[in-house]
């Protein structure tokens, strides 16, 4: 007697995140970003002038402020969210 497999279709699974991964994907974003920058510069290093090499650094740093900007808004909101939980205990 043979063993039949189930063809029922599995429900497929999506990965669930963490609470609060959605504030600093874009500021991961901007840091990836902010490292291509000065890791093309750093490879063509040689053929960049002075002033080429400022205009990287220049974008390399907003892309590293917007990100601290990010970071530091979602750790305002999240200390006055744990301020607010804790008066209410």
């Amino acid at each position: 007697m043979a063993v039949k497999k189930s063809t029922k279709r599995k429900p497929s699974v999506t990965p669930v995140k963490p609470a609060g991964t959605h504030i600093s994907e874009p500021a991961l974003k901007f840091i990836d970003r902010a490292a291509s920058l000065l890791k093309q510069a750093v490879i063509r290093g040689e053929e960049e002038t002075a002033e080429g090499r400022k205009v990287v650094r220049k974008k390399a740093l907003t892309f590293l402020d917007l990100a601290n900007e990010r970071l530091s808004q979602a750790i305002k909101d999240g200390t006055a969210l744990a301020k607010k939980g804790v008066r209410k205990l």
